[in-house]
């Protein structure tokens, strides 16, 4: 993941003309740090489909923002969602063990994090990789660093890349399957979104689940320990209570690297937990 990131993230923000990191500046793409949390990205709640405008930095197109959002949250986001599926290794090993592409549904998928943590985790899974979100630019960008681990064979050649925009073209797609498939549902901040319907979730998941063509589902969710960031997730779990099993919320702590040839590390706390949907 380090190379991917280096290669499509970092350097295209150190390249860009707007980009001012000499003599201790941290200007990217022509606005300070700050400004780009809190504001632009809006610490990943922002409209990533929308472009932004400010009279004193500029203006950034919606691929600018997709990039701030990497360059900002893509390491953090990486290695909380390696964490919690190193927890479910055993589990996730079994669910990826067939020569088949098992199906991943990425919801709210942002730039792809989520596969490339998988493709870590596991070492090369063969996998057909599903990603809803609804800004076009954040699909793109997905499919772009997803195609790249492919072709880095970070992911096991015959790997297959999709994204889609709806809950509904996402809960149409087991109805496509010829064979019978193993299917991992990712939730990382998903349940977080303000906007988001959890009767969309439940009816996507639904459609999975019901569906003759696959034969185990699993649900691996993730986020921050606030409680209004979960309280959606509570609601999802209460509305679907008697169709899977779960050993509960699990609470996490960690570290890393803020980058491969520094010592300087970032700590992480967040909470995990794994749906074992009943067949």
């Amino acid at each position: 993941m380090e190379e991917l990131f280096r290669k499509h993230v970092l350097r295209r923000v150190c390249d860009d003309p707007r980009t001012d990191w000499d003599d201790g500046n941290n200007v990217s793409l022509g606005y300070p740090f700050t400004v780009i949390r809190d504001e632009v990205i809006q610490k990943g709640r922002a409209d990533f489909g929308e472009p932004h405008r400010n009279s004193k930095y500029g203006d950034l197109t919606p691929e600018d923002k997709v990039l701030l959002y990497c360059f900002a949250n893509m390491r953090l986001h990486f290695f909380e969602a390696l964490q919690a599926f190193g927890h479910y290794k055993s589990k996730l090993q079994e669910l990826f063990s067939s020569d088949q592409r098992t199906v991943i549904a990425d919801l709210g998928c942002g730039p792809g994090t989520a596969g490339l943590a998988l493709s870590d985790c596991l070492k090369q899974p063969k996998l057909r990789y599903i990603g809803l979100d609804i800004a076009k630019a954040m699909r793109r960008k997905a499919r772009n660093m997803l195609e790249a681990a492919i072709e880095e064979q970070l992911l096991a050649d015959g790997s297959k890349i999709r994204t889609v925009a709806s809950w509904g073209k996402l809960a149409n797609v087991p109805s496509r399957f010829k064979k019978t498939k193993d299917v991992l549902f990712n939730a990382t901040y998903l349940f977080s979104s303000d906007s988001l319907s959890v009767d969309d979730v439940c009816n996507a998941v639904m459609a999975f689940k019901n569906s003759s063509r696959v034969r185990r589902l699993l649900f691996v969710y993730s986020n921050t320990r606030a409680d209004a960031a979960n309280a959606k997730f509570v609601t999802f779990k209460t509305q679907l209570q008697n169709e899977f099993t779960t050993d509960g919320l699990i609470e996490a702590t960690g570290s890393y690297h803020k980058k491969r040839d520094n010592q300087e590390t970032v700590s992480m706390t967040f909470v995990h937990e794994l749906l074992d949907f009943k067949r």
